[in-house]
């Protein structure tokens, strides 16, 4: 396309406009300006340019809508389009005009006409929030045609090259006064009017948010028909500062009705006009179904998920399609529409009233209808906002706040209220019952069920926790009704309500097919009541014969309350078995009551209510009453297989109790069937009862073996004492635990989960005091054991879970009854003393008496035959040595000048096991250092059974020629006593702990770093150390896998053997592994053995022990111990924890992937002990 210059001059010549001289030589200045710009746009550099502005806009016609925006914003109110096969005519009748301005200026605002030859050039200042008038839209025009014309009062020109105007010398003639005239003739005309046609027909509600334009017309050339876009305003008012009008809007071939709602908003950039709008279908109710499209003046693609359409001045991309994500403005836009859909509920609300009250009154008063209503049960689909976008979520919370602030429900009675004020129920309960009904049941007359007809099924879960809307269901109708309820309903109703239940409250009346339980279990292991689910049976539902209305069953009892109409046991009194159920209602719900287990009496109910009500209340009967009972009750029960019969005597019937002076009766459960063995092994124990046999057996002609083995076969009365099993839970703090000693050492010295209690499982013998030991008890005590067994009850089983755990343990202890048989001393000897399994041959057991069983003995420990010989012998010598070393030691102390006080010390001393000579060596050495024995001894005595090594600190204090002063209340070589207390012994042991460790040579160096050498102390060798496990676990196994790599023949020595860890070779070397996480490359760590390793050595002379130091830091696995114990903790025990224990051993075996043995030696360095015994010179 190129500009016809040559043609120029001529139009200015025969231009018969109005223009007056400044304005031609405006638009001349605009042509030169313009020509300029397309010789730079029209290179084939830029020329790309004009596309990308062309094509900007998905849309097909988009330029029709730049059309109506422009005169909308000459504030024209009709707009009218010819669409022609080659051309399409848009005029309007704005009164504002073209206008035109220097193109010289750089500042200002510019004409229309220079905007609209111009690239994204406005005519407005403040273009962003309006509807724009000839910016980058105008130009999707050029997509139609190459030279658009345009025509006013004051200019008449065309555009030629996208941007150069040129002027025309002729009006159009479709243009009348006043109007502005737009001509597109087409380039591909079959193209055009095709796509321009389709464009006009789905234009989408043009005029809808428009504030000028109120009509569109358009016809196109071969048809008459006049087509219309229009909004007509029917009604206007204002309601809580929203203004809002009820609109017809006519698009293409149909016509809605909305209501039109809008008010100012003020954002961070100033206030602007935001509306929205709700749609009426035809008739006259929301239009709830439709998702609407959100409006800049025009159509845009974006959408919230809700039945309204909504407008404001949003900022939109440059193709006017989509808002802008991140603008702050766009964000406050959408929350103001946000917030104006939910207030506008509230004038929708008061629309629906109005309008009922109006047709009342046209009506003569007739009833309110739920059709003139506009908010109903259709609020609940337009609350169902499933999409989670942001604007979605936002605009969901808005309606949820206004619907809990303001009262926008509708329930059963049409009237809006809170949703406080209403319960959700099924449509079955619903229509069961009334306002009326609901009202006394809740005894509230504010409350109603909620309305839902339509759109029951927009009332999700989600909603109704949102407003907090309460259920009433079945479980709450139980609850509510009471026998006063009931006795205000009809029988015809009542027989509903029955109806209702069986067919739509079947769980909570029915067990299907299960037994119920006063009590069980649920899947976390907590106890529950499985009669509380079902209601029904406790609500006053059942009709009696004396017109009451009473629950099933009683709560509190578990017991029927009522029983079903009988016949027999005519002997019975009217109201011996309680409330019958009314015949007819019985009849009709026959089924339901026997679904409730509801019965007739029997046998088992006749015995209850006449024969064992005199057994309660603890009342005194004559012992021809308690004969003639067990005369009855033998006659029932013996021979017969009534369970349930059974089952009631359990609980009511009471016997006679053996040994009382008066007629004392007891429970079965709690008396017992005498024999010689169970009353000799309670004897004197009053919480063991026995029933009287002979008492019942002699009054009623009976053995008292047939007496027995009734109330044992059909009562399971017990003849020997029961084992009883006892769950005991452990409270770390609690100073009473009733646990065996060895668990509760386990568990103290565990690491425990916080959240878990462990459980112990204990077994016990009923009656059982080793107090009562004698040789008959011994007896009855051995026929009760072998009657009971042992394997069953030999092991308790101990719960727990250790820190950081999310699973339970279980370890096995012995019970309390197995380790009491073990322990005791219950074997009674001829001479009358006692003794353990473990202090006793069989052989003697036996000729003691006990009756022989294999399987228990085996297991309790008994001596062996040989070996209990041997061991008598043994100690007949040792008690000989024993005497004769004492009385030497007692002729030698009685050569010495020791007074009264300090021999009965000493002897005191030797009672208590001290050693004999060493004591007296002590003391005579005392004596040499010039301390008088008379003044030390008895304190010497004393240090040492302390464990105070005194020759230590004696000797030491004499060399240096020094008091000990460095330890309050100490020994003292320059006075004549010993001082000795608590302190001194605890400060001595502590000292001395670290001398015998370190050794006499190391002991200066300690001296010099005592505080890090305690410190080192307390973290390597303090057992039993929690951190120590893991740390010591690994270096033993990097050590194990260095052996490996070694090539050593090696045995991993059991824990019981305390010399080393590990055995090396021919079983004369043992090492030892010490691990820390401190460093020890500097060798500055004194080395010491323990005190078991300097026994087994000097009883080992020529075995060797090896000290292997292994520090974690030095072999630089630090960061993977650390990760170990990030999971685990530091407390953990290898040994106890499967996982953890893999994971070290993982380290270990890592480790000595990279690493040589040359490696490991450079810093895990290996010393060896070995113990020289010196003479005395």
């Amino acid at each position: 396309m190129t500009v016809n210059n040559s043609s120029q001059p001529n139009q200015l010549k025969k231009d018969k406009s109005s223009l007056t001289n400044e304005q031609r030589k405006l638009f001349d200045i605009l042509v030169e300006d313009k020509l300029d710009d397309w010789r730079t746009y029209s290179k084939r550099t830029n020329i790309g340019i004009w596309k990308s502005v062309i094509e900007k806009y998905p849309e097909t016609a988009h330029f029709i809508y730049e059309l109506i925006q422009n005169a909308d914003d000459a504030l024209a109110s009709e707009v009218t389009i010819f669409l022609f096969k080659d051309k399409l005519v848009f005029k309007h009748n704005g009164k504002r005009q073209f206008s035109i301005t220097d193109a010289r200026e750089q500042i200002g605002v510019i004409g229309d006409i220079n905007s609209i030859t111009s690239v994204a050039c406005s005519t407005k200042k403040d273009e962003e929030h309006t509807i724009g008038k000839f910016g980058v839209g105008f130009k999707s025009v050029f997509q139609y045609t190459d030279v658009p014309s345009i025509y006013d009062d004051t200019f008449w020109f065309k555009i030629e090259n996208y941007m150069v105007p040129i002027l025309l010398d002729s009006d159009h003639k479709l243009r009348q006064p006043g109007e502005t005239l737009f001509e597109i003739p087409f380039k591909n005309p079959e193209k055009a009017y095709s796509e321009i046609l389709d464009r006009l027909q789905n234009l989408n509600m043009p005029t809808l948010f428009l504030p000028h334009v109120k009509i569109i017309t358009w016809k196109v050339d071969s048809s008459d028909e006049v087509h219309e876009y229009s909004k007509k305003e029917l009604q206007s008012n204002e309601r809580y500062g929203i203004k809002y009008e009820l609109c017809r809007i006519h698009d293409y071939k149909q016509s809605q009705l909305l209501y039109l709602f809008h008010r100012d908003y003020t954002t961070s950039e100033g206030a602007y006009n935001i509306g929205v709008g709700y749609f009426l279908n035809s008739d006259g109710s929301l239009d709830v179904q439709t998702k609407r499209k959100i409006y800049c003046f025009f159509p845009t693609s974006e959408t919230f998920d809700s039945c309204f359409v909504s407008h404001a001045p949003f900022l939109l991309t440059d193709n006017r399609d989509r808002i802008k994500e991140f603008e702050n403005v766009n964000k406050e836009f959408l929350h103001g529409i946000e917030e104006l859909a939910a207030d506008a509920l509230l004038c929708l609300r008061d629309i629906g009233i109005c309008r009922n009250a109006q047709m009342i009154e046209e009506r003569n008063k007739s009833m309110i209808s739920k059709q003139n209503l506009l908010l109903t049960d259709n609020l609940f689909h337009i609350l169902n906002i499933e999409s989670t976008t942001e604007r979605n979520v936002d605009l969901k919370q808005c309606f949820f706040d206004k619907i809990r602030e303001e009262r926008l429900l509708l329930n059963r009675s049409l009237d809006y209220v809170s949703p406080s004020e209403v319960y959700s129920t099924t449509k079955e309960l619903e229509s069961l019952l009334s306002s009326t009904q609901l009202h006394l049941l809740c005894e509230n007359n504010n409350i109603d069920f909620l309305y839902l007809k339509g759109y029951r099924s927009d009332f999700k879960e989600d909603i109704k926790k949102s407003l907090n809307i309460s259920l009433f269901g079945n479980k709450s109708l139980a609850c509510c009704l009471t026998s006063s309820f009931m006795d205000e309903q009809p029988i015809e109703w009542a027989n509903r309500l029955l109806t209702y239940i069986e067919e739509n409250a079947t769980k909570l009346w029915k067990v299907n097919g299960v037994a119920v339980r006063d009590f069980g279990k649920n899947y976390w292991g907590q106890t529950t009541d499985s009669w509380k689910d079902l209601k029904f049976r406790f609500a006053s539902i059942v009709r009696t014969q004396n017109g009451e209305w009473v629950a099933p069953y009683t709560l509190l009892k578990k017991r029927a309350n009522v029983c079903l109409p009988y016949k027999g046991f005519e002997d019975a009194g009217e109201n011996t078995f309680g409330k019958v159920i009314d015949n007819d209602f019985f009849k009709k719900h026959e089924a339901f009551f026997r679904g409730i287990d509801l019965k007739e009496p029997d046998i088992a109910d006749y015995i209850e209510k006449t024969l064992l009500v005199r057994y309660e209340n603890d009342r005194k009967l004559s012992e021809e009453v308690l004969l003639k009972d067990f005369k009855l009750i033998y006659n029932l029960v013996h021979g017969q297989n009534n369970t349930k019969l059974v089952e009631v005597l359990k609980q009511k019937w009471r016997l006679k109790v053996i040994g009382c002076i008066d007629t004392t009766l007891c429970k079965i459960e709690a008396l017992n069937i005498p024999n010689e063995t169970f009353v000799t092994f309670v004897k004197g124990n009053s919480a063991v009862q026995f029933v009287d046999c002979a008492f019942y057996a002699e009054g009623l002609g009976l053995s008292r073996e047939e007496v027995k083995n009734f109330l044992t076969l059909r009562f399971c009365m017990r003849s020997l004492p029961k084992v009883i099993s006892i769950i005991n839970s452990y409270w770390r703090w609690s100073s009473e635990q009733n646990f065996p000693q060895e668990v509760l050492e386990f568990l103290n010295n565990s690491y425990l989960s916080k959240s878990y209690t462990p459980e112990f499982e204990d077994y016990f013998l009923e009656g059982y005091n080793i107090r009562n030991c004698t040789a008959e008890w011994s007896h009855c005590y051995w026929k009760i054991i072998i009657k009971n067994g042992v394997e069953k009850y030999a092991l308790g089983t101990l719960k727990y879970s250790l820190y950081r755990e999310r699973y339970s343990h279980e370890k096995s202890f012995e019970s309390t009854y197995f380790s009491k048989l073990k322990n005791d001393k219950w074997i009674v000897k001829d001479n009358g003393t006692t003794c353990r399994p473990s202090e006793i041959s069989l052989y003697e057991f036996h000729q003691l008496g006990y009756e022989e069983n294999q399987c228990i003995e085996k297991v309790l420990g008994f001596l062996d035959d040989v070996l209990a010989e041997k061991k008598k012998e043994e100690k007949r010598i040792a008690d000989e040595e024993e005497r004769s070393e004492h009385d030497k030691y007692l002729e030698e102390i009685s050569d010495k000048n020791i007074d009264n006080e300090t021999l009965k010390a000493f002897i005191c001393a030797n009672d208590k096991g001290v050693n004999v000579e060493d004591l007296l060596n002590l003391a005579i050495s005392v004596q040499d250092k010039g301390v008088p024995i008379n003044d030390m001894f008895q304190n010497i005595v004393c240090a040492h059974e302390e464990g105070i090594n005194v020759m230590t600190s004696l000797n030491h204090a004499i060399s240096e020629k020094k008091e000990v002063d460095s330890i309050d209340n100490s020994i003292q070589i320059d006075g004549t006593k010993y001082l000795h207390n608590k302190q001194t012994i605890s400060n001595v042991s502590s000292l001395l702990d670290i001398a015998n460790k370190v050794g006499d040579e190391n002991l200066p160096y300690v001296a010099e770093n005592i505080d890090s050498f305690m410190h080192w102390l307390d973290d390597e060798e303090k057992l039993p150390s929690m951190v120590r496990r893991i740390v010591s676990y690994i270096g033993k196994k990097i050590y194990e896998q260095y052996l490996i790599s070694a090539g050593e023949e090696y045995e991993v020595i059991n824990d019981e053997i305390s010399c080393g860890d590990f055995n090396i070779g021919n079983g004369e070397k043992y090492v030892s592994v010490i691990s820390t996480l401190k460093t020890i490359s500097d060798n500055k760590i004194p080395i010491g053995i323990t005190a078991a390793q300097n026994v087994f050595l000097r009883s080992h002379p020529n075995v060797q022990i090896r000290i292997v130091r292994i520090s974690l830091k030095d072999i630089m696995v630090i960061p993977q111990y650390e990760h170990i114990v990030a999971i685990y903790g530091k407390e953990d025990e290898p040994n106890m924890n499967d996982r953890l224990r893999k994971q070290c051993d993982e380290l270990a075996e890592n480790y000595w992937k990279g690493a040589d043995i040359a490696e490991f030696d450079a810093v895990s360095p290996e010393y060896s002990i070995k113990i020289e015994r010196k003479l005395r010179k």
